[in-house]
């Protein structure tokens, strides 16, 4: 079915809506838009935006950007980037790099390592 004032195309057996001026299509099921021209996905429930090419999810509630690739979460807010699979937390703002797994801290301007447990 196609709205010729509006220019919006829908499926009813997918349930998938497209609108043809913007290129953006809307799953109605699923809550998720997908912007084709850009390649930015958006679950309207969660808040959580994919962008498909650079594979970076942002949570727009959180401030929490995760690059699905390198595997390294970056909170926009605080300025904290935390590396999933090494465990490195790096602030940004002051320079310090975290061990949560070893539980030392060093500090990229001074290059002063502090154990926290010691």
């Amino acid at each position: 079915r196609k709205d010729i004032r509006t220019g919006i195309r829908k499926d009813i057996r997918t349930g998938i809506r497209k609108d043809i001026r913007t290129g953006i299509r809307k799953d109605i099921r699923t809550c998720i838009r997908k912007d084709i021209r850009t390649g930015i996905r958006k679950d309207i429930k969660t808040g959580i935006r994919k962008d498909i090419r650079t594979g970076i999810r942002k949570d727009i509630k959180t401030g929490i950007r995760k690059d699905i690739r390198t595997g390294i979460r970056k909170d926009i807010r605080t300025g904290i980037r935390k590396d999933i699979r090494t465990g490195i937390r790096n602030d940004i703002r002051t320079g310090i790099r975290k061990d949560i797994r070893t539980g030392i801290r060093k500090d990229i301007r001074t290059c002063i390592r502090k154990d926290i447990r010691t």
